[in-house]
């Protein structure tokens, strides 16, 4: 069966060109740098020829990344820029960028463990709904919907922001849902480490949304210091409604969200 990388293989593959191995001499370096563009350029000139999954894990392995389930796909190719969540969340990158520089830094959303209590509870992370975080953690009910960002490929592996998912099971579970970025990328931070997180925060809570079988839009709860934050994002108060803190976040704003963080296209077709 004909196999097909995804854009965030392709990305994976362009970012070891840029990032080699220390032990790998000056000629390897560049011979590896030339197969992985020479096989990028092939496979963006003719995106819908199958590739053996042997050989793309060949690839991988001569560049010594493993080859992950969300860098590639078996089976029909799919059409470009219309995209169902049909897969977990999690399996996506979700791309920040760095303050100073602006550099685009992939994210994965990982199950929040009971041992990330020591870094929650710690003076550096900690933040506004710490003592909810520290219950959630204790609570194993709770914990399994709770997702952390991470840098994947990073020497930075501090917990940039945190997702509670909730347990409702309507369209409405997302008002049971909760989501905190790291002190230090906070948007009101002057000297912040990221950019971007909260937005990567919220892309997965519309991804669950899509893959739980719910449409757009987003009904959303916040509170008043985080208004700002959300209206930026393109939320808006739902019409004649008794909450100042109810939001909606729109079909187009949700699509145009996730397609700015993950380079995925949404639909729910």
């Amino acid at each position: 069966m004909g196999c097909y990388l995804t854009p965030g293989g392709l990305r994976r593959l362009e970012n070891r060109i840029n990032k080699p191995n220390d032990s790998w001499t000056e000629a390897e370096m560049a011979d590896e740098a030339k197969i992985t563009r020479n096989t990028i350029r092939t496979i963006r000139q003719k995106p819908r020829k199958p590739v053996k999954e042997n050989s793309l894990r060949k690839l991988f392995l001569a560049l010594e990344l493993t080859l992950e389930d969300s860098d590639y796909h078996c089976g029909q190719q799919e059409e470009q820029g219309d995209e169902r969540i049909t897969v977990s969340p999690d399996s996506y990158l979700y791309y920040i960028q760095e303050a100073v520089t602006a550099d685009r830094v992939p994210t994965r959303f990982l199950p929040l463990m009971v041992s990330d209590i020591n870094e929650i509870m710690s003076n550096a992370w900690r933040g506004i709904f710490t003592d909810v975080w520290e219950r959630i953690l204790q609570e194993e009910t709770l914990r399994v919907t709770a997702r952390k960002l991470i840098c994947d490929e990073s020497d930075d592996q501090r917990i940039q922001g945190l997702l509670f998912l909730g347990t409702g099971q309507d369209a409405y579970w997302t008002l049971d849902c909760l989501l905190e970025t790291a002190p230090f990328n906070r948007y009101d931070r002057s000297a912040r480490s990221f950019r971007g997180v909260g937005s990567a925060l919220m892309a997965r809570l519309v991804a669950e949304h899509t893959q739980r079988g719910f449409r757009l839009p987003l009904l959303l709860e916040t509170s008043p210091r985080a208004m700002p934050f959300y209206k930026h994002l393109g939320c808006i108060v739902p019409p004649a409604s008794a909450k100042p803190n109810r939001l909606i976040l729109p079909q187009e704003a949700a699509k145009r969200l996730f397609a700015q963080v993950t380079d995925r296209a949404l639909s729910e077709d």
